[in-house]
This record gives C-alpha cells, sequence and structure tokens, in this order.
C-alpha cells in the first residue's frame, strides 16, 4: 500500500505484557509502516515486564534486526553486562513491576555521540572529607571519631551504613562492606566502603545482585560475576547452567531455575562440549532441559554436521552487546559490529536510582529507552493502554494497530503501534518520552546536537 509523504515523523510499537507483566516495545518511523512491529522478540526473551524503547533514524529504512537463535541444544554459559555475545539474549526473571519499551525514529536525523554519566554524592562542603583522608584539591581529613565509627565491623562506615549493627544485612554470606568479620561473613560487597553501589560490587541489600538464580556467595565460590546474569554470555544464565532450584532473593523469587538440574554445564565455558556452537544455541530456550528440537550442549556429536554448524556456529553469528540494569532488572540486546555500535549507552535514573537502560548508536541513527514502569491494570490490553497514554501527552498518537500476542515464554502480551508527530529532535522526543514514561526520570540523550529537519 503507498502512501503520501509526511514530514518527519515516527512509528511507535509497543508491546505490553499481563501479568506477570512481559515487554512493551514502540518504534517510529518517517512514515507508517506495516502492522507488524520489528523485532520484539529479542525484548521479549530477556525480560518479563512492560518496557519502552526509542529509536531513531537518518533514513527511512529500520536498521536490519539481529536474527533469530536457531533452536539447538542447552547452553552452559551467561552473558556479561554491556559484553558483546553471539547468542540469543537470556531471559529475563519475573518481575512484579511492568516495564515499558518506547521506540521512535525520525528521518534524516543528524545525530551526535551522547555521553551520560551518572552523578555521584558531593561530600558536604565544610571543608572536611567524610573519612580520615585527605583529598587534594578538595577537602582535608577529617579526624572525628563518628566520621569512620562502625560498629558491626564490615568496614562500611555507620553514616553509610544502611544495617549498621548487621555486617550481613541481606544474609548471602557475604558481608556488606569490605571487611571480614569472623564467624559471620566474608568480605565482599561494598568492597571500597564508600556507600555506593560500583561497577563490579555486589547489592548489601540484595542476595542474588544479579537475579540468575545464585546467591552472591555462591558466584563467589563457582568464580562467576556476581553482577552478571550470565558469566560467559552464551545465553544461559549462571543458575541454570550450575542446576539452581531458582532464586530467593524476594527481588527475583524463583529466576535462574534449572528445568533439569540433574545435568549441568559450565558457567565459565560458552561451548561446553567443545562442538563449535555456543550452549546458549544448542539449548534454544536456555532452561537447561534438552527439549524436542534441540541439541545437547553435553553432546559433542550432536553438533557434527555442516548444516547445523553453518547455521549456529558462533562465527555465523551476528555479535550482540548487552545493556544492563541489575537494579532495575532491565536486559537489551542491540548489535555489536561494528564494535562502536551504540557507544553511548547507560542506566536511565530518578534521583540515585535505576529506572532502566538506553542506548543511540550514530551510524544508523537510531535510539532505544527500556525503563520499568508501573502497570495500570491486570492484563496487557490494560497495560498497553497506559503506555499509549504516557506516549500520547508527549505529542498526539495516530493510526493505533495492536495485536495480542504471547511471548516466547507463554506470558500474554500486547504489540502496539502508532504514529507520531514530528518536529522535534529524535533525542530530545526520546527524552520526552522517557519523563512521560517514569516521572522524574533524567532524560539520558545528550541534545546538544539534535537537529530538526522536514519541520
Amino acid at each position: 500500500m503507498k502512501e503520501k509523504a509526511k514530514p518527519p515523523s515516527s512509528r511507535l510499537t509497543s508491546t505490553t505484557p499481563t501479568t506477570p507483566p512481559g515487554t512493551s516495545t514502540a518504534t517510529a518511523s518517517p512514515t507508517p509502516k506495516s502492522s507488524a512491529p520489528s523485532g520484539p522478540a529479542a525484548s521479549e526473551r530477556i525480560q518479563k515486564t512492560p518496557t519502552a524503547t526509542a529509536t531513531a533514524s537518518g533514513t527511512a529504512s529500520r536498521p536490519a534486526a539481529p536474527p533469530a537463535s536457531t533452536p539447538a541444544a542447552r547452553n552452559n554459559s551467561p552473558g556479561a553486562l554491556d559484553q558483546t555475545s553471539t547468542q540469543a539474549p537470556p531471559p529475563t526473571p519475573p518481575s512484579p513491576t511492568p516495564t515499558a519499551t518506547a521506540s521512535w525514529t525520525a528521518t534524516k536525523t543528524k545525530t551526535a555521540t551522547a555521553a551520560w554519566i551518572r552523578a555521584r554524592p558531593t561530600p558536604t562542603t565544610d571543608g572536611f572529607c567524610d573519612g580520615p583522608a585527605s583529598v587534594a584539591g578538595a577537602c582535608i581529613a577529617n579526624n572525628d571519631p563518628t566520621a569512620t565509627a562502625d560498629r558491626d565491623g564490615d568496614g562500611l562506615p555507620d553514616r553509610l551504613d544502611a544495617a549498621p549493627d548487621n555486617p550481613d544485612a541481606d544474609g548471602d554470606g557475604l558481608c556488606d562492606g569490605g571487611n571480614t568479620v569472623d564467624g559471620v561473613c566474608v568480605r565482599g560487597e561494598d568492597l571500597n566502603n564508600n556507600g555506593i553501589l560500583d561497577a563490579g560490587e555486589s547489592n548489601p541489600a540484595r542476595s542474588d545482585s544479579d537475579c540468575d538464580g545464585l546467591s552472591d556467595v555462591e558466584e563467589l565460590a563457582a568464580g562467576t560475576d556476581r553482577t552478571n546474569p550470565d558469566s560467559d554470555g552464551d545465553g544461559i544464565i549462571d543458575g541454570v547452567e550450575l542446576g539452581s532450584a531458582g532464586s530467593t532473593d524476594p527481588a527475583c523469587s524463583g529466576a535462574g531455575q534449572d528445568l533439569d538440574p540433574t545435568t549441568t554445564t559450565d558457567p565459565l565455558n560458552a561451548d561446553g562440549d567443545g562442538d563449535g556452537i555456543p550452549d546458549g544455541q544448542e539449548d534454544g530456550n536456555n532452561n537447561g532441559r534438552v527439549d524436542a528440537g534441540e541439541l545437547d550442549p553435553n553432546d559433542r556429536s550432536d553438533g557434527d554436521d555442516d548444516v547445523v554448524r553453518d547455521a549456529c556456529a558462533a562465527e555465523n553469528l551476528v555479535p550482540l552487546r548487552a545493556i544492563v540494569s541489575s537494579t532495575a532488572n532491565i536486559q537489551m540486546l542491540v548489535t555489536a559490529r561494528p564494535s562502536t555500535a551504540f557507544a553511548a549507552r547507560g542506566a536511565v535514573v530518578v534521583g540515585a536510582g535505576e529506572v532502566g537502560v538506553f542506548g543511540y548508536d550514530d551510524d544508523s541513527r537510531v535510539g532505544f529507552i527500556a525503563v520499568r514502569v508501573t502497570g495500570v491494570g491486570n492484563n496487557a490490553v490494560a497495560n498497553e493502554a497506559g503506555v499509549r497514554d504516557a506516549i500520547n501527552s508527549v505529542a498526539a498518537v495516530n493510526g493505533p494497530l495492536t495485536q495480542t500476542v504471547r511471548t516466547w515464554d507463554g506470558f500474554a502480551a500486547v504489540l502496539a503501534s502508532y504514529g507520531q508527530g514530528g518536529g522535534v529532535g529524535a533525542r530530545a522526543r526520546l527524552n520526552a518520552i522517557t519523563a512521560a514514561l517514569v516521572p522524574g526520570a533524567i532524560g539520558p540523550f545528550d541534545t546538544a546536537n539534535d537537529p530538526v529537519e522536514g519541520g
């Protein structure tokens, strides 16, 4: 069907699941396309809550989506935060809070690399440092004993410790700070004792920081990454690879359950049987069980076939990069080819807390946001309507197209596509959609070079 040319506009596609929530995806293009949104499967495989994704494009064509993974057999290795992976995305554990994903595409939009850095709490301005060491040009040492008092001995000063009388607040066997408390816990979560969850540190308030089915202390023993649910990046999260019965962390209860705990794979080896096919491609649904039509990641012989190898071998797969917020329990996969793709990426925040992730690619002029939102109802249709209302508050949507579907793991969802007027830079539009979906969220996109073409 032919359509008349229109000013730069957006085509927004949203996927909103029912309880437990799934994924909301929105895509905008300069002119209305078909009723079917492109590539929702990747989002659905990585989270079970409504989300919002935004996409900006400088050409009328949409960027090609990574090919769907070929069903194979069970996988043994997990994926890492912002890590290049050639496997299908691991499913994100169910979350009690819905998310929304909005995608927005504008034509002929010129872009510049957007950089975003989360601000950290600043010290008081009395000239004294928060701790006993001086910082050149900033403050002098504070020898006030109350500044470094640590009643529970975990290394985290009481003034920064949410549980100053309990060295192991989450009960996972790792002390909240950088000290070991004999007979109670070993050092291990806020290692630099600064009261901030830094890169590589596990959460003192969460027993399973990355929601992979293994507690932080179990990951310490296994040598896996406590902040990355898929340490080897093969598409199967660590708990499934090691036979977990599911996470006991209330924030992600049941996540990472292995449906066949009698067999395990190596969470630090993406191809456990050495057949050239990643474990996550062999275990196509990444559930830890060899189902009908899958290969066995522990059986080298079943991959000894030229057709299977050509379809599933790592060198023939499109490399993917995971952009993850463990706090918001959201993971988005984007192409990692070329290596500079989606160079601008990071977390979306409200105050000091992460609520989602964002990314922008200069070459394809595509950007996205994926944020956690509160559902307005108890089913996918109601949640999609809520997402649409929020986006409509930014700029009127038109020509809505919806389709009720089920996600790969059985949750009801709604795929929705809307048109939206232009007249604004792509990144500015993404910032506005972010604020509409999550009031108080900081717009992550740099709009310093965000031209508007076509009116």
